[in-house]
């Protein structure tokens, strides 16, 4: 083993000492030691993990499927994302290599993060999972956590981005109630402010909306967002969910809940053209059906 193996990253300033000796072992460059850093960070950040001697695959997953959010959400190219892999692979290596591990390091490709064309899976969300998931929230304290409760429901019942169902306004879906469409457009946050309808088909949709309603007004929102800003949100929603894979054991993404809302969708008839216009799709292949 390599003497005086650095692996405590409770800080930034500790992950740029752990970044530096990453890439040194890889005779790596500057520009690849600032991607290890900046994963470190994030692992830090969204799982809570602050040591490589307790990297788990569990942390990994989860920071690889915070990396498919964002690409959905349009904060990340592929192209970005697959250096962020490659980084998240070095760790990997050096962890295994001087710490006496055996986690396994992360495909591009089967995790969907790779250029080009993607086979498609059913990843819908159990019923009993999103109840699972739905219950952990509701045993957490704070109007963050009740605000990220209604914005799961939303993002079931209409296949929204998480960053969708958080910035969502409260106009948006006072109107949705009065002509039955949902009707989502750049103030609601969506990708590339692209416009796009979703009719309310189902009394589930109208109740999860009205449920939300009630409680924007009685907390004085005009969105799901009861803090300064929607990174502070997102980044809570992003904790909770690598908090409740923690304590569970069970895969959740927040993504997964736009392929149960296409999969049912499909269950239902409706073909690939009109369940892409509703999540908000240019092109067909991207379309999440099973």
């Amino acid at each position: 083993m390599k003497a005086k193996v650095q692996t405590n990253f409770k800080s930034s300033y500790k992950a740029g000492y752990v970044a530096k000796d990453i890439a040194q072992f890889y005779n790596r460059g500057t520009a690849i030691k600032d991607k290890i850093e900046i994963v470190l960070n994030q692992l830090r950040e969204l799982t809570d993990t602050k040591s490589l001697k307790t990297l788990s695959q569990d942390a990994v997953q989860a920071f690889v499927d915070t990396l498919t959010d964002r690409i959905d959400n349009g904060e990340l190219k592929t192209k970005t994302t697959s250096t962020y892999i490659s980084a998240l692979n070095d760790i990997i290596r050096y962890t295994n290599e001087n710490l006496n591990k055996n986690l396994d390091t992360v495909s591009a490709k089967e995790n969907s993060l790779n250029t080009g064309h993607i086979e498609y899976m059913d990843r819908s969300v159990s019923q009993e999972l999103s109840s699972s998931f739905q219950s952990y929230i509701s045993q957490q304290e704070g109007i963050q956590s009740q605000a990220l409760a209604h914005s799961v429901a939303l993002q079931k019942e209409f296949g929204l981005r998480l960053r969708e169902s958080l910035a969502i306004k409260r106009e948006t879906l006072q109107n949705a109630l009065k002509d039955g469409k949902l009707r989502l457009s750049r103030k609601d946050m969506t990708k590339d402010a692209r416009k796009r309808i979703i009719p309310l088909t189902k009394d589930s949709q109208r109740e999860s909306i009205a449920r939300t309603l009630d409680f924007m007004k009685k907390n004085h929102l005009q969105s799901l967002i009861p803090v300064q800003t929607l990174k502070q949100q997102y980044n809570f929603a992003e904790k909770v969910r690598a908090s409740f894979i923690k304590s569970s054991g069970e895969h959740f993404r927040y993504h997964d809940l736009r392929h149960t809302f296409a999969h049912n969708l499909k269950k239902e008839g409706a073909n690939e053209k009109d369940i892409a216009k509703r999540l908000g799709h240019g092109r067909l292949e991207k379309t999440y059906t099973a």
